[in-house]
């Protein structure tokens, strides 16, 4: 399965590949935007599942972002940006007014100092709500009601529960009431 997985991966790369080729034959690559991106990753039996929108590991949610073009300053930018960004983005990008309905923020004007809390949300198989900041995650199932904390940093494959750690107590409480301010306003 991982054999066919990436399989795809360097299919997708050799279309990728063929369109950029195609843009610079044409002599249209140096005045066109080129967004790459995807709505989620993909499980291959990590914690237990295979496929997409299983769970709300980082394994599904952490997906490319991938802009360049004109005036895009070329780089890595490591601040936490969730999809609802990209529009905002390239609204900036294109020199429009972000309409106020949208919920993301331009990435140019995220910084990597964090205080920002992401969330994530799935309801295949299980109903699961995630909210995270630039360290911690915190997942709630909301059928059993169980809740997971993982250290982002520490912990990256998100093995070690951190939920009923009395250390970690305030700052999942954080977290929690963040998640519930969320879904009240989502749901």
């Amino acid at each position: 399965l991982r054999a066919h997985y990436d399989a795809e991966l360097a299919y997708v790369d050799s279309q990728v590949g063929r369109l950029l080729a195609g843009l610079t034959e044409r002599g249209l690559r140096a005045n066109t935007l080129i967004v790459l991106t995807s709505t989620h990753g993909m499980q291959l039996f990590d914690h237990g599942g295979l496929g997409d929108s299983q769970t709300l590991h980082d394994e599904l949610l952490h997906v490319p972002l991938l802009l360049a073009g004109p005036e895009v300053e070329p780089g890595l930018n490591e601040v936490g940006a969730s999809l609802i960004d990209l529009a905002p983005t390239l609204c900036e990008y294109l020199g429009l007014d972000v309409p106020e309905v949208m919920q993301g923020s331009p990435v140019q004007a995220l910084r990597v100092e964090g205080g920002r809390i992401l969330f994530s949300e799935t309801d295949r198989i299980r109903r699961r709500r995630a909210a995270m900041d630039e360290r911690h995650k915190v997942i709630l199932d909301l059928e059993s009601g169980e809740v997971s904390m993982f250290d982002l940093i520490d912990d990256p494959d998100e093995v070690h529960d951190l939920a009923d750690n009395p250390k970690f107590r305030g700052h999942r409480a954080l977290l929690e009431a963040a998640l519930e301010r969320f879904m009240v306003s989502h749901d």
